[in-house]
């Protein structure tokens, strides 16, 4: 009886070491991804869509990493798969960009619609 409960440490002790050395490649690979993205040359598409090839897009950095992006309202850098919110055909960086405003109370507040495509900031 006294052996089957060492045993059970054992393998519980073996599964923290695994779990431990996971945790640690995790780390390093998200800070590879991040370091990655960093030096991208982004080129943000609507949904992250190829711009030469509707068929290619942009796989889904978080969560399920066979899952492709499926919003084409969001704007990605097709590359990399970096979010930068919403897509703008109208703006250079093509990205939504609002306009920061001050109340006559000096508070700080933006633009409720895109400086570019006029498009409000919370879309249906």
């Amino acid at each position: 009886m006294l052996e089957e409960e060492y045993v059970k440490i054992l393998i519980s002790k073996d599964r923290n070491e695994e779990f431990h050395r996971m945790a640690e490649a995790s780390c390093a690979l998200g800070r590879r991804l991040s370091a990655l993205q960093n030096t991208c040359e982004h080129e943000i598409t609507r949904g992250g869509v190829h711009p030469h090839d509707p068929k290619t897009r942009t796989h889904s950095i978080v969560g399920n990493v066979e899952s492709k992006y499926d919003t084409y309202e969001s704007g990605i850098c097709w590359i990399c798969g970096k979010e930068f919110g919403w897509y703008c055909p109208d703006s250079p960086k093509h990205i939504c960009e609002y306009r920061l405003i001050k109340d006559f109370n000096g508070v700080e507040y933006y633009d409720e619609s895109c400086t570019y495509c006029h498009q409000p900031g919370e879309r249906k």
